[in-house]
């Protein structure tokens, strides 16, 4: 991402049999860490280790959805997400 910065927003490309899907009540958490793959289910971040970044709906067409975070995530410029 270039260094220090603040994340707004997360975008993906939805692609699936069914055109559109709704989730209701969902909520992101992002968070710095080091590690670049986790190794199984046991392998993970606590919750509290994390910031809440959205709660909400994530309703999903085909193509690319962009959903924008309730609070801005501050990103180091260095460590994964």
């Amino acid at each position: 991402m270039g260094g220090p910065t603040e994340i707004h927003s997360v975008s993906f490309q939805y692609s699936y049999s069914s055109p559109t899907t709704e989730k209701n009540n969902v909520t992101i958490y992002l968070g710095h860490t080091t590690q670049s793959s986790f190794s199984g289910t046991s392998d993970y971040i606590p919750a509290a280790g994390l910031q809440q970044v959205y709660t909400g709906s994530l309703n999903c067409q085909q193509g690319w959805n962009t959903f924008t975070f309730t609070t801005p995530f501050q990103y180091n410029g260095t460590d994964n997400l």
